[in-house]
């Protein structure tokens, strides 16, 4: 567990939960800390640290949930070590991690509920778990998939100039957990590099960072409508929400309505792409995304870009010179 790619306090949750060092009711009862060993949440069994991680109903949902990497699995009652010690030898490190942060949501809920009387849906946990681990890949530049097969070293990843559509439209969220903000950046940019429009917008009540992404790519796509752009390509360094969209599955999450929406929008341009790509190939809309917090009002600029955002215009454009 240690070798894991995941925060180091999630390393040392994982350990303390295979350990069994988790103050979980039946650890507490044996203390004579609680009067009952019952879990908080299902009332029906024993909360040990099998349960609450692995069989008590709550969690046997959380594991369900498509995004799972283990939804497949049987949820019986277990000794918790073994069962960590059978997906180490069944599972990819990278299928581990995805476990190792879920395990760790589920912690989170199960605290959130037994002191703040708050519950979160299992798809709301996987979420937060996955997006978590997404960028936390992206701040250790660790390589996550869907340009493995080109064989793209990130450290060389930059924007790249469109070649088989008009016009590339690079998104991206950010979110303000302390206000539940949400701040979406959009710019489009022609073959040559040379903006063409860029958007920098807020929204109140948002959820989380998985939304902020979906909300702006969904506005991006607006935003082309409205100035009349379809030969396009749309890029975002979201990995699950791209994979999502891109899926033919139904998104049956509780964010799903999101990609659903986008999904629709998406079909009825057969021109429209929408491709993945590293933080390091999006950086103007990401700085866009940031600025957007700063304000509630949305902004527009045509064949320009904000004073502090123009460094990175003219960095994107220098890379594409010396290609």
């Amino acid at each position: 567990m240690w070798s894991m790619n995941v925060p180091a306090a999630t390393k040392l949750f994982v350990w303390r939960a295979v350990s069994d060092l988790l103050p979980t009711r039946k650890n507490l009862w044996k203390k004579k800390i609680v009067e009952d060993p019952l879990c908080p949440i299902c009332n029906l069994n024993e909360e040990t640290i099998s349960h609450v991680m692995w069989s008590c109903p709550a969690t046997v949902d959380v594991w369900g949930d498509t995004r799972s990497p283990i939804s497949k699995w049987p949820s019986g009652d277990c000794n918790f070590e073994q069962k960590w010690l059978d997906l180490c030898r069944v599972m990819d490190q990278e299928s581990m991690e995805k476990v190792a942060v879920i395990m760790r949501g589920i912690w989170y809920r199960r605290n959130k509920y037994v002191f703040e009387n708050k519950f979160w849906r299992p798809g709301n946990v996987v979420q937060m778990a996955v997006t978590g681990l997404e960028d936390y890949y992206s701040v250790n530049e660790k390589k996550t998939g869907l340009n493995k097969g080109k064989g793209e070293d990130r450290g060389k990843s930059h924007w790249r100039c469109p070649v088989d559509v008009d016009f590339k439209v690079n998104f991206d969220g950010a979110f303000d957990q302390s206000s539940s903000k949400i701040g979406m950046g959009v710019v489009i940019r022609d073959k040559k590099g040379e903006v063409v429009a860029a958007l920098s917008a807020s929204r109140r009540e948002g959820q989380n960072a998985f939304v902020a992404e979906g909300m702006a790519l969904w506005r991006a796509m607006e935003f082309c409508l409205e100035i009349g752009m379809v030969d396009v390509e749309f890029d975002g360094d979201s990995k699950e929400l791209i994979e999502a969209v891109m899926s033919d599955e139904e998104e049956d999450s509780r964010w799903g309505q999101i990609v659903e929406d986008i999904k629709q929008l998406r079909h009825q341009y057969s021109n429209w792409k929408v491709v993945f790509n590293y933080r390091e190939s999006n950086e103007v809309a990401h700085n866009l995304a940031k600025m957007a917090l700063l304000f509630d009002e949305e902004l527009v600029w045509i064949e320009e870009v904000p004073s502090s955002i123009h460094q990175y215009i003219v960095k994107d454009n220098l890379c594409n010179d010396l290609q």
